[in-house]
């Protein structure tokens, strides 16, 4: 691929609004949004030939000449950035903090994403430490139950390879502005 997809829902979506001005964007004051963001939502899944599970998605693409990778935002996305930033506006933020707010909830969104991974891959690295132990313990396992375990290593080995391609894709823009 030429880019990196990385998929969001609503939540992901709120949370980084939320987070990047906790004293204008409350659950309440964002209501409005989710409801609307919910109906679209549900109207895209079951309207998509393949049902989509996440209403927005961020591209990280490579800037042709600056060689820095940055954000591309669909246009779902795009069109709720700018509202959320008239929201911003009519709720008493600045011109320059409401101006700002796209690119800060998007990076707050990669950022929160970036979070979630870290937490998914400890979790992913205990069950297999805690199977390992159980493993050495029991000396007794049979053809059947090896063949089960490897089964699971490699499912764990293609959950780990994606959680860690998102998970240096993020890293690669979230680096250009940290």
């Amino acid at each position: 691929n030429a880019y990196y997809g990385i998929k969001f829902d609503i939540t992901d979506f709120i949370q980084a609004a939320m987070a990047v001005q906790p004293q204008i964007f409350t659950k309440e004051s964002l209501q409005n949004i989710f409801q609307r963001l919910s109906r679209i939502e549900q109207t895209r899944r079951h309207t998509k030939p393949y049902q989509d599970l996440a209403l927005f998605s961020i591209d990280i693409v490579q800037h042709p000449q600056s060689k820095q990778y940055i954000p591309r935002t669909d246009e779902w996305l795009r069109v709720t950035l700018h509202t959320i930033d008239y929201i911003g506006l009519a709720l008493g933020l600045s011109d320059e903090q409401a101006s700002s707010l796209p690119q800060d909830v998007v990076m707050a969104m990669l950022v929160g994403r970036l979070d979630e991974l870290y937490r998914c891959m400890d979790r992913l690295k205990e069950q297999r430490r805690k199977r390992r132990l159980v493993q050495n313990k029991d000396d007794t396992t049979t053809c059947e139950e090896e063949e089960e375990e490897e089964a699971v290593e490699l499912w764990e080995n293609q959950i780990e390879t994606l959680l860690e391609a998102e998970k240096m894709a993020i890293e690669k823009i979230t680096g250009a502005f940290f």
